[in-house]
């Protein structure tokens, strides 16, 4: 973070354009402190007539009879030339040069201040911009779990659908959960790529430039008084400071606009050098004493007087409201962060939670007693929950960082600091990966969907995930056959309990062994029917005593049939 921080301040163009600024607004004072200093100018000229001057001398000029008539005299020259060199030096201006001069040095505060407090919030933004990076792979990472839970349901009701253990609604919202699991995903990676993209800009790297954030993300946790931060608020933030300045220079607008009423005065010193003529000299020395004093001017100084007043007023009234809504932030952050350090605490016992629920799940799922399909939706909703935590985490990161930047005080000494809870999740992997091969399968059976042509009929529940053909693979749907009530020609119909359907026959017979224990006294045989193999344990006499059978069994998933094969 310290390097982008760094990178950002060297490099960013919004940035330079606030120091150009501040750099120009620092310029104007030199612009007017030169009014106050004497001026020096030089001013020259070179003409060329068609003939020389003249002279004009009328008859009796000099006295009576002298010249006895008009004479006209020529100079001789057709060209002539005029150098001056002139010394100014204003004496009183009414105050308008001082004010404009303090001006001046008012404006290029406020822009020192604007220029800092951009800087701060481009720190304010790199840091926002870099917490949510941070999380970003961890994020995509969730987005990808759910997206594989989402894949692995959808198999299961697929095989389940072709198989007629399954509605097409419960299909059509397994496709439409992992729709939106892909959704989320890309939402994630767009995020990521975003977020990256903007660091880039704030950091003025190019858009090619590969950006890999390092470090984890830590949370922080505040501890300090609401009036700590409030009190002193004027005195720290820039921007506020800027509004106090541009409510000085708008005075001295005020007083620069009133000295149009008093007259202005200059005294001026000219050396002048031409060619000599016989009626010019050729160098001239004076000094003169200026004076300009605007009489009637149709009301303009008063305009201008009233219109920098309202100026006045409306920078007065923005910095008030200003430091009332930066005391308005401080507070509402200050809360925010307060409720996101306790919805981060809550949010890591849930994780904690999941966690748990996902160790046992993992256990369950190498002892047998669990299918991957569990093991997979228990680990999207841990994923789930870190990923949240994360969010939270980042949240607040942020909050303290808006807080910092609102209260314009480091907040350092206020704050500890801790690594945010994660999950082991590559050890969990590990443990799933590494399930024994002999581990044996969960038991399973099915219930059919056709409850209003069964004797008695189990919620329907999970297959196991290996014991279901593939969501594509070719399964012909199976035509249960209906038990009927008690004889016909005077006997009882004969039931059984159908524990599962296979692809394979070895994973039937396998369930097959595993259940004889539990049935003593009963057959357990295997039936082929179409693409499945399917471990049948029978007879029972009645629907009530085949159910007895599963229930003394603790069967979840099982079906009730008439075995019309005996």
């Amino acid at each position: 973070m310290d390097e982008c921080i760094k990178l950002a301040i060297e490099k960013n163009s919004g940035l330079k354009s606030s120091e150009a600024a501040a750099s120009a607004a620092g310029e104007e004072i030199g612009i007017s402190r030169s009014a106050l200093l004497p001026s020096l100018s030089l001013n020259s000229y070179y003409s060329l007539a068609d003939r020389g001057d003249r002279q004009k001398i009328d008859a009796n000029a000099l006295a009576p009879g002298l010249p006895s008539q008009s004479l006209s005299l020529s100079t001789g020259e057709k060209d002539s030339y005029n150098m001056s060199l002139t010394l100014r030096q204003p004496i009183f201006a009414g105050g308008g040069l001082i004010s404009a001069y303090q001006r001046a040095e008012h404006h290029a505060a406020a822009a020192d201040f604007e220029h800092s407090r951009q800087r701060t919030l481009l720190v304010l933004q790199v840091r926002k911009a870099y917490n949510e990076a941070l999380i970003s792979a961890d994020r995509e990472k969730a987005a990808e779990k759910g997206v594989k839970a989402a894949e692995e349901q959808l198999r299961v009701v697929q095989a389940r659908f072709a198989e007629g253990f399954s509605d097409r609604e419960e299909l059509l919202r397994r496709e439409a959960d992992l729709a939106v699991a892909g959704t989320r995903l890309i939402a994630s990676t767009n995020r990521s790529r975003t977020v990256l993209g903007r660091l880039r800009q704030l950091t003025g790297s190019a858009p090619e430039e590969e950006i890999t954030v390092v470090g984890r993300p830590v949370l922080h946790r505040l501890d300090v008084a609401l009036d700590d931060l409030i009190g002193g608020v004027n005195d720290r933030r820039d921007d506020i400071k800027g509004a106090a300045v541009r409510v000085a220079a708008a005075d001295a607008a005020i007083r620069t606009a009133r000295s149009a009423y008093y007259p202005q005065l200059f005294v001026e010193g000219t050396y002048l050098r031409q060619n000599e003529t016989s009626i010019a000299r050729d160098e001239i020395w004076s000094v003169k004493l200026l004076a300009r004093w605007s009489l009637f001017e149709w009301g303009r100084t008063g305009a201008e007087i009233r219109k920098a007043v309202a100026e006045r007023n409306q920078r007065d009234f923005a910095k008030e409201e200003l430091s009332r809504t930066a005391r308005t932030e401080i507070e509402e952050l200050w809360r925010e962060v307060g409720e996101l350090q306790s919805t981060a605490a809550a949010q890591e016992k849930v994780m904690k939670a999941e966690e748990t629920a996902y160790v046992k799940i993992i256990d369950r799922y190498g002892e047998g007693a669990a299918h991957l399909y569990d093991v997979k939706s228990v680990e999207k909703s841990l994923w789930e929950a870190y990923d949240k935590h994360c969010q939270i985490a980042a949240s607040l990161n942020s909050a303290l960082a808006a807080l910092e930047t609102s209260a314009s005080t480091p907040l350092g000494q206020w704050i500890a600091d801790a690594d945010l809870y994660r999950p082991d999740f590559e050890v969990y992997e590990n443990r799933i990966k590494q399930r024994p091969a002999t581990a044996s399968k969960p038991q399973t059976a099915m219930t059919s969907p056709r409850a209003e042509k069964a004797v008695a009929l189990e919620k329907p529940a999970a297959k196991p995930v290996d014991a279901l053909p593939a969501p594509n693979s070719a399964t012909k749907k199976i035509a249960l056959p209906v038990p009927e009530k008690i004889g016909k020609t005077g006997t009882a119909n004969v039931f059984c309990l159908q524990l599962g359907a296979y692809k394979n026959k070895s994973g039937a017979n396998e369930l097959a062994a595993a259940m004889a224990p539990q049935f003593s006294g009963k057959t357990i045989r295997v039936i082929s029917q179409g693409a499945l193999f399917k471990p049948l344990v029978s007879p029972y006499s009645s629907a009530a005593d085949a159910r007895k059978a599963a229930v003394t069994a603790r069967l979840k998933d099982y079906m009730i049939r008439e075995d019309s094969e005996r």
